[in-house]
């Protein structure tokens, strides 16, 4: 976890969502409203391991959390104390929406996604009195193109520099959130069994049909 934090969203996303062990889900699946000490600290007949140092409520594994402000919320501090923050949201149709926000010595940061059934992508962001932030909307375009909360001067990659307020920002994205799969999935990933006794002839356009599933 600690190396998709710095390297692969794509990746600290498969994690969260991995339901077997050892993952976070596999102990929610087995009862857990904290995180514990050990991936099998209750086993799967419901008893507790009998290794040491089994505490049920651990701060250990906690790194996922740290991924969801840090990444999906896409909140960090560009300045000591968040003087000025750094937005940067990772959405993903896992999700459709998200909310966060980080109270900090400059006052409270707020970063919230939603993805729409036709595809749009809302970002909500409020940023301190006390504060500022450098922001990067993902996959921007300036299609369909709306912002609430005053003048945004954003450049065509998505970046904005915006001072306190409360901004709602919406487009269509360059590239489409609501697509389940891209070439660069993994194979485990993928609905493999489509694939099974294939030849290159029919595996390109059975390949090209998931690339174009989209979910909703």
């Amino acid at each position: 976890m600690h190396r998709c934090l710095f390297f692969c969203a794509d990746l600290g996303y498969h994690f969260l969502f991995n339901e077997g062990f050892p993952s976070w889900l596999y102990c929610i699946n087995l009862g857990a409203t904290t995180i514990w000490e050990r991936w099998n600290t209750v086993l799967e007949d419901g008893t507790i391991s009998k290794m040491g140092m089994n505490s049920l409520n651990h701060h250990s594994y906690g790194t996922i959390v740290q991924f969801m402000y840090e990444y999906i919320g896409g909140i960090k501090p560009a300045e000591p104390g968040f003087k000025v923050a750094n937005i940067a949201p990772v959405p993903s149709m896992r999700f459709r929406y998200f909310n966060s926000a980080i109270t900090t010595a400059a006052g409270k940061y707020v970063s919230n996604w939603k993805i729409a059934e036709d595809g749009k992508l809302t970002v909500e962001l409020e940023v301190p009195f006390n504060g500022a932030a450098n922001v990067a909307l993902p996959r921007f375009s300036r299609e369909r193109l709306n912002i609430t909360g005053g003048n945004v001067d954003i450049t065509d990659d998505g970046k904005a520099t915006l001072p306190a307020g409360h901004y709602e920002i919406s487009y269509m994205p360059a590239q489409d959130f609501r697509n389940i799969y891209s070439p660069q999935t993994r194979l485990a990933e993928l609905p493999y069994l489509f694939y099974l006794g294939g030849t290159p002839e029919t595996v390109l356009p059975v390949t090209e049909q998931i690339i174009a599933l989209k979910r909703w």
